[in-house]
């Protein structure tokens, strides 16, 4: 059994449909705010996903940073922010936090 937490929610999951469900839907971790510095860098070193990007750095973690609606490569938006510390708002996917409203903060 998995137990999954999305948005404030508890649910309990069977093995067949954690495995049906699990590439697209088991990684949606929820609505979050989070404060952190913007930084530019290698991110995930040595796997797949290995690459120079846009992250924020947070007492929790570091999270790849996407925009809501914004290009998911080269984001013109984010790259401004690059040194900065922000409050933001925005869907946990994974390791990568889609953030749709954001404040300057420092």
């Amino acid at each position: 059994m998995l137990y999954l937490q999305t948005g404030g929610r508890r649910g309990r999951l069977s093995d067949d449909v954690y495995r049906a469900l699990a590439p697209a839907y088991l990684m949606i971790l929820g609505s979050t705010d989070v404060v952190g510095k913007v930084l530019r860098g290698p991110f995930a070193l040595g796997s797949k996903s290995e690459r120079s990007t846009v992250y924020l750095k947070t007492a929790a973690g570091e999270f790849m940073l996407r925009r809501r609606g914004g290009d998911p490569y080269q984001d013109a938006e984010l790259d401004r922010l690059v040194g900065k510390t922000i409050r933001c708002h925005g869907e946990l996917l994974d390791y990568i936090l889609v953030i749709s409203d954001w404040s300057v903060i420092a």
